[in-house]
């Protein structure tokens, strides 16, 4: 769920990045070339769900999203020809140059190494899981709701946080009283 309309990086490791731009579009990076959605993302009161596949036998790319009764694919067989690394940091919210942040909420990264279709990433979107499902290789959660690490629940490969503030969302159904009203309880 983003704060702003301002563009930002979501994840980003050597030569692969995702996020949105500055025309609020979402966009995967792979190897020096970018794939962009069409769609425009310019709102801030819904959580998206993204979903990034990388087939790297047929060297295509696609993009699932999934927000407010609205599932769909946004990046559909986009081909990234040329090979490219994902080894080394990772950001997660930021790029490597520190200079990009995404301002928003996040919950849930999930890394496989695998290709994962639309039909699996909508069925799978609010699965909960433990960290052992087969060919995951990073789960990070975010549900420590203090300090400066989110756990990785697959491999210990935990993440550094700079400065998060956790909330726990939605914030509950408690009445506010301002001193001045009360409830009437027949």
């Amino acid at each position: 769920k983003r704060y702003d309309l301002n563009a930002g990086v979501i994840f980003d490791q050597a030569e692969i990045q995702i996020g949105f731009n500055s025309a609020n579009q979402f966009y995967a990076k792979l190897g020096g070339q970018t794939a962009t959605t069409t769609t425009t993302y310019g709102f801030t009161d819904k959580w998206i769900h993204f979903t990034v596949s990388f087939d790297n036998v047929s060297k295509n790319l696609n993009a699932y999203s999934a927000y407010d009764g609205y599932n769909g694919t946004d990046l559909t067989d986009q081909n990234f020809p040329n090979d490219f690394t994902g080894n080394g940091r990772m950001y997660i919210g930021n790029n490597a140059d520190l200079n990009l942040a995404y301002n928003g909420l996040m919950h849930d990264l999930r890394v496989w190494e695998k290709v994962v279709g639309y039909g699996e990433s909508n069925s799978n979107k609010t699965k909960s899981l433990n960290g052992d499902e087969i060919k995951i290789s990073g789960f990070w959660p975010m549900d420590e709701m203090e300090g400066e690490f989110a756990t990785d629940l697959s491999r210990s490969h935990h993440a550094v946080l700079f400065g998060p503030s956790w909330i726990v969302f939605p914030s509950g159904y408690a009445h506010t009283f301002d001193g001045a009203t009360n409830i009437n309880i027949p």
